[in-house]
């Protein structure tokens, strides 16, 4: 029975002896980074881009036309792609507003800004689900066919990153702050 109770006791100190003094200096972060854990409980997020960003773009034609773009990333209207191997793993990508001012010869013809909640991008792409898209880039192409007089036309590319798709819009402008906009 001695002996027992001796084992008894040999154990209960074991176990008292494990309750985890080294490590309560520790926070639940360095434990599970130690156990290589943490990985498997941190939310991994990527921002695109990951600071605020800004693209002017000045062109001059020819024919008298002055073009300036003004593309910067809004922080406020986003898209969220969710990782489909690892659920904590996400990809955030910030939308962006596009300024658009074009000139005659010193004559504004157009002063307009563009993004996914403008309310003639929402009537002309209201078939997608535009809450899956964003602003991805912006260009201007001159128009040579001889009913367009060289006039410049500026394009909008959206793309929706989880479905790995994207729409193009033409921006034609017509003058007095008008414009033609078609999807292509």
């Amino acid at each position: 029975m001695k002996k027992l109770l001796l084992l008894l006791n040999l154990i209960c100190l074991a176990f008292l002896g494990c309750d985890g003094k080294e490590r309560i200096h520790l926070s639940n972060t360095e434990v599970l980074k130690e156990h290589k854990l943490l990985d498997s409980f941190a939310e991994q997020v990527e921002y695109i881009p990951e600071y605020y960003t800004e693209v002017i773009n000045d062109t001059i034609f020819s024919n008298g036309y002055d073009v300036k773009i003004k593309m910067y990333s809004d922080s406020l209207r986003t898209v969220t792609v969710k990782s489909k191997e690892n659920r904590s793993q996400s990809t955030i990508y910030r939308d962006f507003n596009a300024d658009i001012l074009i000139n005659k010869q010193d004559n504004e013809i157009l002063n307009v800004t563009f993004n996914k909640d403008h309310p003639k991008i929402i009537e002309l792409l209201s078939r997608l689900r535009m809450d899956a898209y964003y602003l991805k880039n912006v260009w201007i192409e001159e128009k040579l066919e001889q009913k367009y007089k060289g006039a410049p036309a500026v394009y909008l590319k959206f793309y929706a990153p989880s479905q790995n798709s994207f729409t193009v819009i033409e921006i034609f402008p017509i003058g007095d702050n008008e414009y033609s906009i078609t999807e292509l």
